[in-house]
C-alpha cells in the first residue's frame, strides 16, 4: 500500500508548487492593478471600457502609445505634467515595478 501513495504525495507536492508560484506570479498585477484604481481610476480606465474623465487616455491607450516599460521612468520620477492641478503621483520602486507588469497585460509595446 505504500508504493501507492507515493506518487499521489508527489503530485499533491507538485500541484502545490504549482500554487504557490502562480500566487507569486499574480500578486504583482493584483497589486498594480490595486495601485492604478486607488490613484488613477477616477480619471483614467485602467482596464477596458471609457475612462471616467473624456480628457484622461485610458492605461490601454497610453501602452500602446508609449510601451508598458516606457512609462517605467515617469512613474518613478513622479508625474505631473497634463494632470489636474494637485495631481502628482510618485511610486516606490517596486510599486512601479506592479504598475508596469500589470500594464504589460493590457497588450501594447513592452
Amino acid at each position: 500500500m505504500r508504493v501507492r501513495f507515493w506518487p499521489l504525495a508527489l503530485f499533491a507536492l507538485a500541484a502545490t508548487m504549482d500554487c504557490a508560484f502562480a500566487q507569486r506570479s499574480y500578486a504583482p498585477l493584483a497589486r498594480g492593478q490595486a495601485l492604478l484604481k486607488q490613484h488613477c481610476a477616477a480619471c483614467h480606465q485602467i482596464g477596458w471600457g471609457a475612462s471616467p474623465n473624456k480628457e484622461a487616455p485610458p492605461f490601454r491607450e497610453l501602452v500602446k502609445r508609449y510601451g508598458a516599460n516606457a512609462l517605467e521612468e515617469a512613474l518613478a520620477e513622479g508625474l505631473l505634467n497634463g494632470h489636474a492641478a494637485g495631481a502628482e503621483f510618485e511610486f516606490e520602486p517596486t510599486e512601479v515595478d506592479a504598475i508596469v507588469r500589470y500594464l504589460g497585460t493590457l497588450g501594447g509595446k513592452r
